[in-house]
């Protein structure tokens, strides 16, 4: 009994050693690349590539670097500790924390079903562009019936939007309101304004007095 117990284990080995030599098999042959950029030993402070038609020097991305993203030198890791096989296996959702890192709101607006995230549908619908801040547009849906809504799955961020060469002009967003400047002291203000009042005032009564004292003078 024992021995068959230790053949069955011995057999369940070699099926996961042979699982997860195919695993890695497929990944080597989904993304083969590290072979290469191990040897190249990549900064990733390039901003274009003729070879994988990256162009960071326009668009939207204008500015970034490929280590602003990628972590060299193999580049096959993004930053957020992803993993890029995760794109060619179609896991397009795991790779939005890379974008996450620095479009906060628009993934806190997608986390909360506002920005591409189950889009709500409907039968005969009427799709408005809508142009929102900085003439962003947005696809607004109106439905005549709203009883008979149905929901479209949620989609990656690079199913709409491609990081590498991104079709919008640059924008200069507002920073979230944790990350903004404290607003004044408002009793600095207080006393600042109170201060060119006072300094006001003395220059209109000052000469006064001085003609004043100036007039008794000839009297006397």
């Amino acid at each position: 009994m024992r021995m068959i117990m230790l053949v069955m284990l011995a057999i369940l080995g070699l099926i996961s050693a042979s699982a997860a030599a195919v695993a890695v098999a497929e990944e080597e042959e989904l993304y083969p690349c590290e072979k290469c950029h191990l040897k190249l030993k990549l900064t990733g402070m390039k901003k274009a590539s003729v070879y994988h038609a990256v162009n960071l020097t326009i668009g939207a991305h204008k500015g970034l670097v490929c280590a602003d993203c990628h972590v060299p030198p193999t580049m096959s890791e993004l930053v957020g500790g992803v993993n890029i096989v995760s794109f060619y296996k179609g896991d397009y959702k795991e790779l939005n924390v890379v974008c996450a890192g620095c479009h906060e709101k628009t993934y806190r607006d997608y986390v909360n079903l506002v920005h591409g995230n189950k889009t709500i549908v409907c039968e005969g619908e009427v799709k408005v562009l809508v142009k929102g801040y900085k003439n962003v547009s947005y696809w607004l849906h109106l439905c005549q019936d709203y009883t008979s809504l149905s929901v479209v799955p949620a989609k990656g961020c690079v199913e709409c939007h491609t990081p590498h060469n991104p079709h919008y002009k640059p924008l200069a967003p507002l920073p979230p309101p944790s990350r903004r400047p404290p607003p004044p002291d408002q009793s600095v203000i207080a006393y600042t304004t109170l201060g060119v009042i006072i300094s006001s005032l003395m220059l209109i009564v000052v000469p006064f007095v001085v003609e004043l004292e100036k007039g008794g003078r000839r009297g006397r």
